[in-house]
């Protein structure tokens, strides 16, 4: 892992360019395709630690509300929210949070724990993204975006036409993900 993380031309560039990881750059890459990123925007980060993509957002001069289990630095500009995005408390303080601003992207990079099963992990995921565009019915105003991890696999296509429901679903697999791995991201548009 060492060796492969000192290889990886993301991972030198991140720190040479002050982000706090190198999914960074799968954010910034997407974003050049569909241009999400709004200055002025109001933005949700479900499963945002370390933060990487909350400083893309921030540096785009959007407003950020963060949400994770996992503890994260904080960031000017951002308010941070520790939870779980399927915990109605931390969805009660996200909302808090947000003082009725309507959210025009939200971005989901959460990965539960992997268990090496890609059936397994990819149904968690499953689990999770259907919390989250339940809670981007919630915040995200008529014509929002999500842009959302998930994982190619045997639900994949079923996740794709139920996203459908939401607005225009596209399918993206930026160059800063790694080849082997089997994420990719749904962006839903027109919410």
């Amino acid at each position: 892992w060492r060796q492969r993380q000192q290889r990886d031309p993301y991972v030198r560039e991140a720190a040479r360019l002050g982000y706090r990881s190198r999914a960074a750059f799968k954010l910034l890459e997407m974003d050049a395709k569909k241009r999400l990123l709004r200055e002025g925007g109001v933005a949700l980060d479900l499963g945002a630690a370390p933060g990487s993509w909350t400083q893309v957002v921030l540096r785009h001069r959007m407003a950020v509300v963060a949400l994770d289990e996992l503890p994260m630095e904080p960031l000017e500009g951002c308010t941070v929210v520790r939870g779980s995005v399927g915990c109605s408390a931390a969805q009660a303080a996200v909302l808090g949070r947000l003082g009725g601003l309507p959210v025009d992207l939200v971005l989901s990079d959460i990965s539960p724990a992997r268990s090496g099963l890609l059936f397994c992990d990819h149904a968690r995921l499953v689990s999770i993204l259907v919390d989250v565009l339940a809670l981007a019915r919630r915040v995200l105003r008529p014509g929002g975006a999500v842009l959302a991890k998930a994982l190619q696999g045997a639900d994949h296509h079923a996740l794709v036409k139920a996203a459908r429901r939401f607005g225009k679903v596209s399918t993206l697999k930026p160059k800063a993900s790694r080849r082997e791995s089997a994420e990719v991201y749904l962006c839903v548009r027109d919410f």
